[in-house]
């Protein structure tokens, strides 16, 4: 697994490297099992400070994506947590923050449609597709 870390955004560097972990197992860059490099070996990889690595690991922990073990963090993907129905709320839930706050900023509905779409072919996702039909 390579990640990039964009230094000219706002999006802060724990947030970029959570999605892109998250982005390599739906892709299949990064498997089930698959210890993640430590703490320290990808702050130094990347130029960060450690504790932005493993506030993003931590996260993922919460998330159910991650295992910690004293060998490290590995890719569990807990489908339990996954479809827990207070999850898809919160993903609904962040949704619509997402699209309130763009609709303010003068995004159309109809622009979130195209980079839905946009996103969907990135990610090879067909229409109705999850990570457990791939």
């Amino acid at each position: 697994m390579i990640f990039a870390i964009e230094t000219d955004t706002t999006i802060p560097i724990y947030t970029q490297l959570t999605q892109q972990i998250k982005q390599a197992i739906l892709n299949g860059q990064a498997n089930i099992g698959e210890t993640l490099p430590s703490v320290r070996s990808l702050a130094s990889d990347l130029g960060v400070n450690m504790h932005t690595v493993n506030k993003a690991y931590n996260i993922l922990v919460d998330e159910g994506i991650l295992r910690k073990s004293q060998q490290g963090y590995s890719i569990q993907f807990n489908e339990t947590l996954r479809e827990a129905p207070n999850f898809r709320t919160e993903v609904q839930e962040q949704f619509k923050s997402v699209l309130i706050d763009g609709l303010i900023h003068g995004i159309t509905f109809a622009q979130f449609q195209e980079w839905s779409q946009e996103i969907a072919e990135e990610l090879n996702l067909s229409e109705n597709e999850s990570f457990n039909s791939n």
